[in-house]
Formats: C-alpha cells, sequence, structure tokens
C-alpha cells in the first residue's frame, strides 16, 4: 500500500472510535458533515440553538440527511448499479441499498479492514444481496457499467482529481449520473491562509484540497453535461460549529492524556528496554486524536475566513 494511503487508513482506524463518539456514527456508519436544512428541531434544541449549540441528534440525523438529500439529487432509478467511492464501513452504502430503487450499490475503499467490516454491516443490515464491496483505489478505478458515481468526503483524498474525472467518465454508462461533495479550497491561498489550511488538513491525512473552478473544468474537460455545482457552508454549518466547539473544550483533556501516553511509551522503552505495543499504539492514538481536533478548529476558521466551503457537483454523461 502507497505511504500516503497508509495514512489515510491510519486516519480512519485511529479515529473511528471518535467519530462515533461526537458524530453518532455507531448509529448509521457514515463519516462526515451533516445537511441540517431539512432538520426540524424540538423546543429543547431551538432552546439550545440560541446558546450557538448543536444537539448530538440533530448532529447525527443531518449527516443521514446529507446522504439523502444527494441521492434525491443523483436520481437513482430502478435496476440501476451505483459505485459508493471510499464507502468506508459501508454505511452510505447500506442506506443507498435500502432506500433508492438500485440494484446493486458497489462499496469502494482503500482500507481491507473496512470492507469486511462493511460486508457485516450489509449483511447484519438485511442488503447483503443489494450490496458488493470492493477493496481498491478510486485512482485506479477497478468498476466500469455502472450508471451512478457517488462520493461523499472521499475526492479529497484523490491524488490527481483531473486522472479521476476522466476514469469516470470513460467508464461510467451513457447517460450516467456523477454525485461528489467534499471540501474545496475557494480561491488561491495567501501565506497565512496556507498556515490554517495546513492546520485544517493535518487531522483528515489529505495534503491539499481541491481548488473548486479546477475540479469544474476537470468535469468538463471530461465531456460531462448539465454540471451543476452547489455550496454548502449554510446547510453544514452547525456541523461545523459543533466540531470546532468539540475541539476547543476536549484539546487540553487530550493533551494532557498524551503527555502521559509519551512519557508512559518513553519510561517502558528506556527501563524495560523494549518497545510496549500497548503504550506505543496509546501514544500514536491520542497524537492522531490531537491532530483531529487541530483540524476541527481550523476548518471552521477556514470556512469563516471564506478559503474553504464544501461543494455538491452534479455533472451527466451524454446518452451518446
Amino acid at each position: 500500500m502507497p505511504e500516503e494511503d497508509k495514512e489515510v487508513k491510519q486516519h480512519f482506524d485511529l479515529n473511528s472510535a471518535d467519530y462515533d463518539r461526537w458524530m453518532g456514527s455507531a448509529s448509521h456508519g457514515m463519516m462526515h458533515y451533516g445537511d441540517h436544512s431539512q432538520y426540524e428541531r424540538n423546543l429543547k434544541e431551538k432552546i439550545l440553538s440560541l446558546t450557538g449549540l448543536t444537539s448530538l441528534n440533530e448532529i447525527r440525523n443531518s449527516v443521514v440527511h446529507r446522504v439523502e438529500a444527494l441521492a434525491e439529487k443523483a436520481d437513482i432509478q430502478e435496476g440501476e448499479t451505483v459505485v459508493d467511492s471510499g464507502c468506508g464501513r459501508g454505511g452510505n452504502t447500506i442506506w443507498l441499498a435500502r432506500n433508492t430503487d438500485a440494484e446493486k450499490v458497489i462499496g469502494l475503499d482503500i482500507d481491507s479492514d473496512l470492507i469486511e467490516k462493511a460486508r457485516e454491516n450489509a449483511e447484519e443490515a438485511g442488503v447483503e444481496d443489494k450490496t458488493e464491496f470492493i477493496e481498491g483505489d478510486f485512482d485506479n478505478l477497478p468498476l466500469e457499467d455502472f450508471d451512478v458515481y457517488f462520493a461523499v468526503e472521499s475526492q479529497c483524498y484523490s491524488e490527481n482529481e483531473e486522472k479521476l474525472t476522466e476514469q469516470i467518465f470513460n467508464k461510467i454508462n451513457p447517460g450516467g449520473r456523477i454525485v461528489i461533495s467534499d471540501g474545496f479550497r475557494t480561491e488561491e491561498f495567501s501565506e497565512e491562509d496556507m498556515e490554517v489550511a495546513n492546520k485544517m488538513h493535518k487531522g483528515w491525512g489529505v495534503d491539499y484540497m481541491a481548488y473548486r473552478e479546477n475540479f469544474e473544468r476537470y468535469l468538463k474537460q471530461a465531456g460531462f453535461k448539465n454540471i451543476q455545482v452547489e455550496p454548502l457552508m449554510d446547510k453544514i454549518g452547525p456541523t461545523s460549529k459543533y466540531l470546532h466547539r468539540a475541539s476547543v473544550l476536549t484539546t487540553p483533556y487530550v493533551d494532557l492524556r498524551l503527555l502521559i501516553a509519551e512519557a508512559r511509551h518513553k519510561a517502558a522503552s528506556k527501563i524495560l528496554g523494549v518497545e510496549k505495543e500497548s503504550y506505543r499504539h496509546s501514544a500514536k492514538r491520542y497524537n492522531q486524536l490531537r491532530n483531529l481536533l487541530t483540524t476541527g478548529r481550523y476548518q471552521y476558521i477556514a470556512g469563516k475566513k471564506g478559503i474553504f466551503n464544501q461543494y455538491d457537483f452534479y455533472a451527466e454523461k451524454p446518452e451518446s
């Protein structure tokens, strides 16, 4: 596995429990921002929102609403095949299999452990006959003859977006649709902006975010038509703010745990003369969590500065 893929795998391996705890991901297996535009707050949540806070229940449900809105945009028809690119534990794949008329939903991910977990989750959800999970790299797309390419916050891990869009166009069926929802740069970075962006990228395990205008151009160059781009910051804003607050409140505790874990690891190595795996893993775990919290803080700052936004991209391959 290439080194950059190992970093992505480590990010999800070490932080899945945190997504479960803070984003409610354990209930649906999805790991991305939510779409809050369709969520109806109860009285308690309305009062809470006046203080600038968001309930975990709203976060959990809004994450699902994001997939629901994208599936509606993709207009998945009976008998079609959908590719869920960067499927992780299969949360989006399973939802699409349960809630659309697709004949088959194929989950694709580079992480063999996540693929195995996705198969287990699909079987538990009773959709194993409508789903298939494949270990593979979407930058070297191992699939063809599909009707919808569906990706939520996975495109940012592509090493070559231009090549990616060309491959999708060449392998998707005529009349097929591409729906990609992800974070993008909105402008060229100043030196100050780059410092913020690097801190934002760190916890996600990405080197950079694609420039929105470039990605739209790649879709056009590949041959896609009816390209639609929708900014999402207003819809995902409560999730962004929620992650920022979680970072501010939790970072001091994690910093302390990281110091303890590193001290235990160093002491065990020096006194016992051996690497104690549990201590080493604990230090890595808290270091990765510290990076994730840094991202939680700076993704909000980048959004407020206007140098980062989430966008939905929709495009179609002509029938002929």
